[in-house]
């Protein structure tokens, strides 16, 4: 099997630098994108065609929300929403647009960022 290809979507420069840190640093993991706002994202998932994208809830242009119902409806992806509102109310939205999971920003700590790492593995196989 060829590596997991992944979009990381995330308005933050720092955060979207973290995300790409922790998954370059697995041998099976391949960021093909980055995106800095919610229309690039629904872009980048047309044209690069990945196994998975990560996904902010706050961004411009276009929302997390906006772009994974619009990701859903034209060519579906495996989304997981990675983001520092990753509250119940905002989950149950991202979960209702199509994302299969939601997470909370990680910090620069091990344990989250082999957390993170390790949901990105699992979603990347899931049929949407």
């Amino acid at each position: 099997m060829g590596k997991i290809r992944v979009v990381i979507a995330d308005d933050s420069r720092l955060a979207r630098a973290l995300l790409r840190d922790f998954l370059e640093a697995e041998d099976d993991i391949e960021v093909v994108g980055e995106a800095s706002n919610g229309r690039q994202a629904v872009d980048l998932a047309r044209q690069l065609k990945p196994d998975l994208i990560t996904m902010d809830l706050e961004m411009p242009l276009l929302s997390g929300l906006q772009a994974i119902e619009e990701i859903m409806h034209s060519k579906a992806v495996p989304i997981l929403v990675v983001s520092s509102v990753a509250d119940a109310h905002n989950a149950l939205a991202a979960v209702a647009c199509g994302a299969l999971d939601v997470l909370r920003k990680p910090d620069y700590s091990p344990s989250e960022a082999a957390d993170f790492v390790a949901k990105v593995r699992m979603l990347a196989g899931v049929s949407v």
